[in-house]
């Protein structure tokens, strides 16, 4: 007599679903990034035409849009009212897309540029890291935006991040190595840690121990701003 297969066909039914569900979860959140990518550089192109003086644009993620807190409490646009204060003309645009990585670096940077910007910040690669993506991809996607900025001959500063100690030793040194190799390759000016002194400070942080707080934002801002004070 035949065993009955209909349990482990079953089994076998789930764990397709279970797979195909990963899958489609993965694509959608990835499209769903693009989509914002592609809203987001339509949107600093208008905003950028919309007033006169320098253009600024911080082109990173979550961290830069200011997840969590109101947009006049981000690091840009706190950077932009301590450039105001020192009597110069700067507008400074928040391209900030939660969830992306640098995958979307270079076509974000492609309408970036159609902005005309005087200086760009890239600021990508957190969830670059906190995905586990392979650092040899991140650091080529990030070195196609570079490239792009170069050959329009539009300065540009690079963000370093570091990935916490549960990532591994061996990944987070890739990844810490990946900024200082490609401001020394492409020649180009590095911060080294944009979360300098919030990084781990729970008073600093939201509760999801990642995304800054108000106070969070503003050293952020003193340290950024520190930092690029000369090129402005």
């Amino acid at each position: 007599m035949m065993e009955d297969c209909r349990p482990m066909k079953a089994i076998r039914t789930v764990k397709n679903f279970y797979v195909l569900s990963c899958f489609f979860l993965t694509w959608l959140c990835g499209f769903l990034a693009s989509a914002a990518a592609v809203e987001s550089g339509g949107a600093v192109v208008s905003a950028a035409r919309s007033k006169g003086g320098q253009k600024l644009v911080i082109l990173g993620d979550s961290l830069t849009e200011g997840y969590g807190v109101a947009q006049t409490s981000a690091f840009p646009a706190l950077i932009e009212k301590k450039i105001q204060l020192s009597g110069k003309k700067w507008q400074v645009i928040n391209s900030g897309v939660g969830g992306s990585t640098t995958g979307s670096a270079p076509s974000r940077m492609k309408w970036i540029l159609r902005a005309k910007p005087d200086l760009i910040l890239l600021f990508l690669g957190a969830n670059d890291g906190l995905r586990g993506i392979k650092v040899a991809e991140s650091e080529k996607n990030l070195a196609a935006a570079i490239a792009l900025a170069k050959q329009a001959s539009v300065k540009l500063v690079l963000g370093g991040l570091y990935m916490p100690p549960n990532y591994g030793e061996d990944y987070r040194t890739k990844f810490e190595k990946m900024y200082v190799d490609l401001a020394k390759d492409q020649s180009v000016r590095l911060i080294p840690f944009i979360l300098k002194d919030v990084a781990g400070e729970s008073k600093l942080n939201l509760a999801d121990g990642i995304h800054p707080n108000e106070e969070g934002h503003k050293i952020m801002a003193e340290n950024v701003y520190a930092a690029i004070k000369d090129l402005l």
